[in-house]
C-alpha cells in the first residue's frame, strides 16, 4: 500500500497546526475561520482512514491540545475585554452612591456628562 497519500495528509495537518499556533499568538483572529474549514476538511479525511493508519495522529494530539489552550485564553481574554468596557459604558451613565446607612444606591444619567467651552 502506498504511504505517501497518508503521510501528505498528516503533514498537511502538522503545518496547518502551526499555522493555527501563530495566528493565535499574533491575535489574528480573522485567519481564524480560513484555518478551522481546512482543519475539518483535512479531519474528514484522516476519519476516513481505517484506526490502524491513524497512529500518526498521537505526534499531533500535543500541537492540538496547545492551540486548544491558546484559543480558550484567546477567548477569556476577549470576555475580559468586553465585561470591562460594559463596565465602563455602566459608569459613564450611572452614579452608585452610599446612604448612611451603607444601602447602596444607584443614580442613572440622562447622558455622559460633556465638557461645555464657553467663549
Amino acid at each position: 500500500m502506498n504511504d505517501k497519500p497518508h503521510a501528505a495528509l498528516f503533514a498537511a495537518l502538522d503545518k496547518l497546526l502551526a499555522r493555527e499556533k501563530h495566528a493565535l499568538l499574533e491575535g489574528a483572529f480573522d485567519k481564524l475561520l480560513e484555518i478551522g474549514a481546512e482543519k475539518t476538511r483535512l479531519l474528514e479525511a484522516l476519519e476516513a482512514l481505517p484506526p490502524a493508519e491513524r497512529a500518526p495522529l498521537k505526534n499531533l494530539q500535543a500541537a492540538a491540545a496547545q492551540n486548544q489552550t491558546l484559543l480558550e485564553s484567546a477567548l477569556a481574554g476577549i470576555r475580559d475585554v468586553s465585561d470591562r468596557m460594559a463596565l465602563i459604558r455602566r459608569l459613564r451613565t450611572s452614579l452608585q452612591t452610599y446612604d448612611a446607612q451603607g444601602k447602596k444606591n444607584d443614580v442613572c444619567l440622562d447622558s455622559p456628562s460633556k465638557l461645555e467651552k464657553r467663549a
